[in-house]
């Protein structure tokens, strides 16, 4: 579908009464690869296909690059703030699982915030065997009876959400020895979402 669609764009390109149909269709097929790609990673044991040592920020960093790639229409601003040493909090991690972690994080609050508004990842000090990053948000948090249930599988308060993308993430941070906690911020607006992780020296 999705290559029959890139050729009726090259063919009608230049009649604009066409061209928001094609953007429909590829906004959904892509939607439709996400979900297939969420239910084959539900259906399945997840495992570390490799793992090396990294460090955090550049995950940080590579995550908010392919989140920006993705097709969407979020105008949200994001910012890392870390401690001056943050190149140097290293972890052992499977790089591209752990970037789909923060992927599906951003994706979750700029789903839940205003248009334009802030969504911070910082890196806070570390603990002496953890390294956290929290994905913070200013959209409308979560009511009381739901952050029970915010990790569950197929659980969602959107009309079209899947359910899938937050109980990944537990996933695939539990298959790394870590934890992910969500708190409403105090003040608020807004959540936050954190995920700790082993930390490794650098060697």
């Amino acid at each position: 579908i999705l290559a029959v669609s890139e050729a009726l764009g090259q063919n009608f390109k230049d009649n604009p009464e066409y061209a928001e149909y094609l953007r429909q269709i590829r906004t959904q097929v892509d939607r439709l690869s996400h979900l297939m790609q969420d239910l084959l990673d539900l259906g399945s044991p997840l495992q570390l296909s490799r793992t090396d040592t990294q460090s955090i920020n550049e995950i940080c960093r590579a995550s908010i690059n392919l989140w920006r790639q993705l097709p969407q229409e979020y105008t949200n601003k994001i910012e890392i703030i870390s401690p001056s040493e943050g190149s140097d909090l290293i972890i052992a991690c499977d790089g591209p699982r752990l970037q789909q972690v923060f992927i599906n994080l951003i994706e979750n609050a700029a789903q839940h915030s205003p248009e334009g508004s802030k969504i911070l990842l910082e890196i806070p000090e570390p603990d002496e065997d953890s390294i956290h990053v929290r994905v913070i948000d200013e959209g409308s948090g979560i009511s009381p009876e739901n952050i029970e249930r915010i990790f569950e599988p197929f659980f969602t308060t959107r009309k079209r959400g899947t359910g899938l993308g937050l109980n990944i993430v537990r996933h695939i941070v539990d298959i790394h020895g870590g934890n992910v906690t969500i708190w409403n911020n105090d003040p608020s607006p807004g959540c936050t979402v954190e995920v700790s992780l082993p930390r490794r020296e650098e060697s």
